[in-house]
């Protein structure tokens, strides 16, 4: 969705760099604000990351959009504040029932927004139902109301004003009999969910509702002709009003994919009154985009950012959570890039810890000796320590460790998950807790990525050991955000992209294709047989021998020269490609996480000479390499590279769905 994402939280640390242009929407960015009806609390602040009790936070942008614009005497519902807080999401666990939008919802603006974007200009083409799927305990069921809350603030011209919580889970309803035929189903499934909503507008909704299938299914089209006029009713017959469907566990409402379909396909039905958005861990029983008929999208999941439990005013003592853990308090010294580097690992690191111990423990009141309170008590410890900031921070980063996942679970498509499958593919629903990306394709979440296995597929050499060389970066010490871990995430992608491609592969940017099939993955520096293929000598001149040691099929990288800052002339990665039978060309690829492209065109420059003087040596010696492409990953850069020459392609694009995760925890903005 999507950094490290949706998951580990390597992607929740962070920041997605990837513009909203493209995504059935404008740019957030650049839409015009304040157009449609607000709660009159534009303000420039992240209220959603702020503790209930304050000026502004979520509860009270909640209490303001009911009052202001969905409060009315006609509809049970709404008549007050304490019949419509009843009907909102809520969490049990063993503390007992917890409202979450008494919660703070931790994520960046910019994916919230873009998330709002989406939802808002979804039904511009036809009935759409979007939905939004993780993993268990990530915050799906929360996530809905920042985004309708944001929407009412933004106040666009296609913004919500009405929030409809209708959850599933455990609802106790009678399911359709399987006996009955395809539009049978459907059509009981249809009047379903007119029951669920009538009752949900009369305030009478629960999981204790029951429905029983009548004797005669009603028509279709009769069902939408009353869904139709309740859905007006609930709106009070305003055509500026729009409501916001979150349908919550849609595979519950009974165990007939037809039933459920029926169910969704009605819900969808009335787009520019209302937009359903459904939450999972798997995709809706619905067409994928591009059919005739309701279809399904998916909008990308906001991830946890950490940062609002960190604070620099060292006079800051207002709690992390509701549940009232402390923040943590940084130096307030100088900091340099290093030391920045260093935070934003600290970051990251955070976040996975979170991740293995649940989300929900931010909310959970803790006691002195809980892992949540021991760990950010350490942390603290640490910063108050006498010495440099870099010390501190490193001794920081040491207070606590995280365990990566044990490879123990096979999983039939992960190395497709890895690059990402579109959302038709899904239909087969052998991927549960699947992440939705902005880039239109799901994925699983990070951890899970660096734990299944998928002996089944041809590239399964090739993914085993690329997740190897990605999973040991995270056992370094140092800085996991200077770029050896984007280094390695991008071996990763490429490795197995080019490991399953048989007529060669590219990159989205770029259409030159490169007549390569990965078969094997080395290290280019280590010596094999005692020799290496690196390209330049360690003092950084072009290296003929390595370069005739670059053998077919074998997919090299540079990462274990210059410690952990991966520091090391020349290129990251490099392959041999076969352009005919007789033809060999060795494409050189550097990657870096710049985010300016005046910094991107001085590492292009720079590049080129290397291109040119590895092309010069090739050239005047006898090799098996006739000729040289050097090429510039730059996922960071949204920004126009010049300048470009024969012998240099420069890519801005993300490779496929694990650099998106992984661009959500490495970006500059991080920073801040």
């Amino acid at each position: 969705s999507c950094l490290l994402v949706r998951a580990l939280l390597l992607w929740i640390a962070c920041n997605f760099i990837c513009s909203s242009q493209g995504f059935a929407g404008l740019d957030p960015w650049k839409r015009g604000f304040g157009t449609g009806k607000t709660t009159g609390r534009c303000r420039p602040s992240n209220w959603w990351n702020e503790v209930p009790g304050g000026t502004d936070c979520l509860a009270q942008r909640t209490k303001d959009a009911f009052e202001t614009n969905m409060k009315t005497a006609n509809i049970p519902l709404l008549e007050t504040w304490e019949s419509y807080e009843a009907s909102l999401p809520v969490r049990e666990g063993s503390c007992g029932v917890c409202k979450l939008y008494l919660r703070p919802y931790l994520c960046r603006s910019k994916e919230l927004d873009v998330a709002v974007s989406r939802l808002e200009h979804a039904t511009e083409d036809r009935d759409r139902v979007a939905y939004l799927s993780a993993p268990t305990k990530r915050g799906k069921s929360a996530a809905i109301l920042p985004i309708f809350c944001r929407s009412v603030e933004l106040g666009t011209k296609q913004c919500f004003t009405h929030y409809l919580y209708m959850p599933f889970a455990n609802n106790g309803h009678s399911p359709a009999p399987r006996s009955l035929e395809t539009d049978e189903l459907e059509r009981a499934g249809a009047d379903f969910m007119l029951h669920c909503f009538r009752r949900q507008m009369n305030g009478t909704y629960s999981r204790s509702s029951t429905w029983s299938l009548p004797s005669q299914i009603p028509d279709l089209a009769d069902t939408e002709a009353k869904f139709q006029e309740e859905m007006e009713k609930f709106l009070q017959r305003n055509a500026s009003n729009r409501l916001l469907l979150h349908i919550d566990e849609h595979r519950s409402m009974g165990t007939s994919p037809e039933f459920r379909r029926g169910a969704l396909l009605l819900a969808g039905s009335l787009p520019q009154m209302c937009q359903v958005i459904a939450t999972y861990l798997e995709p809706p029983d619905l067409a994928a985009q591009g059919s005739s008929q309701v279809c399904r999208f998916p909008i990308a999941m906001m991830l946890v950012d950490v940062s609002p439990l960190l604070t620099r005013d060292a006079s800051d003592a207002a709690p992390a959570t509701a549940a009232g853990l402390p923040k943590i308090k940084l130096p307030a010294e100088e900091w340099g890039d290093k030391e920045e580097r260093l935070l934003a690992t600290l970051r990251v690191k955070l976040s996975l810890f979170l991740v293995h111990i649940g989300l929900d423990q931010l909310h959970i009141p803790q006691d002195e000796k809980s892992d949540l309170r021991r760990t950010f008590r350490n942390i603290q410890d640490q910063l108050d320590k006498e010495g440099n900031l870099e010390s501190k921070l490193i001794g920081a980063l040491g207070s606590f460790s995280v365990a990566l996942p044990d490879l123990d679970e096979q999983v039939s498509g992960a190395v497709d998950l890895l690059l990402g499958i579109k959302d038709a593919r899904a239909e087969d629903r052998r991927y549960p807790g699947v992440i939705s990306l902005d880039n239109r394709k799901l994925t699983l979440s990070l951890e899970r990525l660096m734990a299944v296995q998928d002996a089944r597929d041809k590239a399964s050499s090739v993914f085993d050991k690329a997740q190897e060389v990605f999973c040991s970066s995270l056992m370094e010490s140092g800085s996991w955000c200077d770029g050896m871990l984007l280094e390695r995430a991008y071996l990763w992608v490429l490795a197995c992209k080019a490991a399953k491609a048989e007529d060669g592969f590219g990159f989205v940017s770029n259409p030159r294709i490169y007549e390569f099939q990965c078969e094997e993955i080395r290290d280019g520096l280590q010596q094999v047989d005692g020799k290496n293929a690196r390209v330049f000598t360690k003092k950084g001149d072009p290296c003929i021998d390595g370069i005739r040691c670059i053998e077919d099929g074998v997919m090299y990288h540079a990462l274990s020269e210059g410690g952990t800052a991966g520091t090391h002339k020349g290129f990251d990665i490099w392959f041999k490609t076969e352009a005919d039978e007789l033809v060999l060309s060795s494409v050189l690829l550097d990657v870096t996480g710049a985010t300016n492209a005046e910094t991107c065109n001085k590492k292009a420059s720079n590049i080129a000479q290397n291109v040119n003087a590895v092309k010069h040596t090739v050239q005047n010696a006898e090799s098996p390499v006739k000729s040289v492409i050097g090429v510039l990953l730059a996922p960071n850069c949204n920004s126009p590279i010049v300048d470009a020459r024969e012998q240099r392609d420069v890519l801005t694009n993300r490779a496929e769905c694990l650099i998106d995760l992984v661009m959500k925890s490495y970006s500059a903005l991080i920073f801040k």
